[in-house]
């Protein structure tokens, strides 16, 4: 069995159910942690998640066709491929995780009612 890295301890059922001690040690002991499990950085303190929202030229969400990014590792169920592909949008397909602005900000105007507090 694989050991999963210190910072993928955020992807445990027992860390998400109360996430805020395991963060506030990542703040403290290791705020920029590499995640191997999904190929990505977890980012925790306040001053470098600003930094990285403030500068997609260089922190992109993009994968790496489109700006050298992760390479993601997840594994989608054959189901979900099939659909995906079939109906020929691809895992490529930019959406509102996996882009930078300007066309990020089409996709929050997309979405960005729901998430306002009535």
């Amino acid at each position: 069995m694989a050991v999963m890295s210190r910072a993928a301890a955020f992807l445990s059922p027992e860390i998400r159910r109360c996430p805020f001690d395991f963060y506030k040690e990542l703040r403290t002991e290791e705020p920029v942690s590499y995640v191997p499990e999904i190929d990505m950085y977890l980012v925790t303190t306040y001053d470098l998640i600003l930094e990285v929202v403030r500068n997609p030229q260089i922190y992109s969400s993009k994968g790496p066709k489109e700006a050298g990014g992760a390479r993601t590792k997840v594994n989608f169920s054959a189901k979900a491929n099939e659909i995906v592909n079939g109906k020929g949008f691809g895992r490529s397909c930019p959406t509102l995780v996996n882009n930078d602005p300007p066309s990020h900000a089409e996709y929050r105007k997309l979405v960005q009612q729901t998430f306002r507090v009535s």
